[in-house]
């Protein structure tokens, strides 16, 4: 553990740092900012010693290497920073001269502000660390849940988010959701499809909100609270750092009295400007092709979007582009270039319980299996090949959302719907071959989305729609694939 030692060093030399520039706060208002800076800087450092200290169990393989990396930067930036201070006086009585703050303003402010985005590049390297340990964190209980706590939440607004998320799942928080008591049913559907016979925008309080529908009965494994529970976790979401949307509450759908269904309702981040493709599914059919800058930042938000959902305990079970909002990123904004994706369609999510575990049926958030076997055959291009059995999910994991989330990433990066790059009348005649429809994507990915989209999009595409962690895999392993070879690859693209 001599990684934990060069910290605990780090720490001591950044106290003395700290220390010593307070002593020159009249210098410049930038020092303020360094102050800040820095205590931050220490605070992740420490924490870092304290979880870290027992191994590295929260960490993927190559994290400790990249921890080791970050260490040896912080080694050099400090060492600047010591030299920097060098040049000021270090007697409490003493103030800095006119000469002095000349010195500073045009010698040592420069070397300052670059020293400052150093500090802010490296403050993201850790966030990517600390986003690693989230999504691939066991659950943790007691003292060790607070030291987690209080590392995620300088992982940025997503990682603490879905942090509270877990909370909420977990009954550690009370997070009560709101009743629409008002919440009128009419509305125009978003998509004429059946992948959303209940789902669309519709306008309340003179804002639009987004709606989907979570429908249960009393033979189905949940219920009421069991639909509360999943929208007091999803009122937690940060929308613009997750692509999630975030849940206002829910509201009993009383279009038809014999069946037995609540209404979500989602803030919209920007108010909807005009009528447009609002679905990943509606742009492809009727919009042109965005540039490849546009549409590899789309898929990195997407597959965003989805690690949360993971590390949030929730399985998603329903990814596909009818599921994947285009939104504007202005109130008056409308073009493609600059919008962004949120994912929705947690109609049919359930909560991601330990390998092996029976879930409780509070916390089930279990689709019933006629409601399964009733969606299947809609969308059953974007299901597993393992969950074609006998039409019902025994058990569904993140490797079933990764192969989901495949074919979107391929139908996104050719731009271009399953049933124009695979001739769909071949698995349409007679009984469905899920397997055959696996090996014509993945042969489909390795033809066109090399000189299309590049190698490292094509290499994350097919793990996907390879189930690269295997069958036999845990969970904690397809979480490991998931985030080396899918989201980093993507994150490593430069267009």
């Amino acid at each position: 553990m001599g990684s934990i030692d060069h910290i605990a060093t780090l720490i001591k030399l950044g106290r003395t740092l700290h220390k010593n520039f307070k002593k020159f706060k009249n210098a410049d208002k930038d020092l303020s900012k360094l102050d800040s800076q820095l205590d931050i800087s220490l605070f992740v450092l420490e924490t870092f010693q304290t979880v870290i200290r027992d191994g590295t169990n929260g960490l993927i393989r190559d994290q400790k290497d990249r921890i080791s990396s970050l260490l040896v930067h912080l080694q050099g930036l400090f060492d600047r920073l010591e030299r920097m201070f060098s040049r000021f006086p270090h007697d409490d009585k003493l103030k800095l001269k006119l000469g002095d703050k000349v010195r500073w303003t045009f010698g040592g402010k420069s070397d300052f502000e670059d020293i400052l985005h150093e500090m802010e590049r490296w403050q993201a390297r850790l966030r990517d660390v600390i986003e690693a340990i989230k999504f691939l964190q066991d659950p943790a209980t007691g003292g060790e849940r607070a030291l987690y706590k209080k590392l995620f939440e300088l992982g940025g607004r997503g990682v603490s988010h879905a942090d509270m998320v877990d909370d909420v799942f977990h009954r550690r928080i009370d997070a009560p959701i709101p009743k629409f008591k008002d919440w009128k049913p009419d509305f125009k559907r978003m998509v004429h499809s059946p992948h959303h016979p209940n789902c669309g925008f519709i306008w309340t309080a003179q804002t639009w909100v987004f709606m989907e529908t979570r429908r249960f009965d009393k033979y189905a494994p949940q219920s009421v609270d069991d639909v509360r529970l999943l929208a007091s976790a999803l009122g937690k979401v940060d929308t613009n750092s997750m692509y999630i949307l975030r849940c206002l509450g829910m509201a009993r759908d009383t279009r038809d009295r014999r069946d037995n269904r609540y209404v979500l309702l989602y803030a919209v981040p920007n108010q909807l400007a005009r009528r447009t493709n609002w679905t990943l599914a509606m742009a492809i059919d009727n919009e042109p092709k965005p540039a490849l800058n546009v549409r590899i930042r789309y898929a990195i938000e997407i597959c965003t979007a989805v690690m949360f959902t993971h590390s949030s305990r929730l399985v998603h079970k329903s990814i596909c582009p009818e599921n994947v909002l285009i939104l504007p990123h202005a109130a008056n904004g409308s073009t493609m270039q600059t919008a962004s994706t949120y994912l929705v369609g947690f109609d049919a999510a359930r909560f991601d319980e330990p390998e092996g575990a029976i879930p409780p049926r509070a916390n089930g958030l279990q689709m019933n299996s006629n409601q399964a076997q009733e969606i299947l055959p809609k969308r059953r291009w974007y299901h597993h090949p393992a969950r074609h059995g006998h039409g019902r999910v025994v058990q569904f994991g993140i490797r079933h959302d990764m192969y989901s989330l495949g074919v979107v990433l391929l139908e996104l990066g050719m731009w271009t719907r399953l049933q124009r790059i695979l001739s769909m009348s071949a698995f349409t005649r007679g009984e469905f071959d899920a397997k055959r429809l696996q090996g014509e994507l993945v042969r489909g990915a390795r033809l066109r989305l090399d000189g299309e989209m590049g190698s490292k999009y094509m290499d994350a595409v097919i793990c996907c729609l390879e189930d690269a962690g295997g069958p036999k895999a845990t969970e904690r392993q397809t979480r490991e694939v998931f985030y080396e070879r899918v989201l980093r690859q993507l994150r490593q693209i430069v267009v």
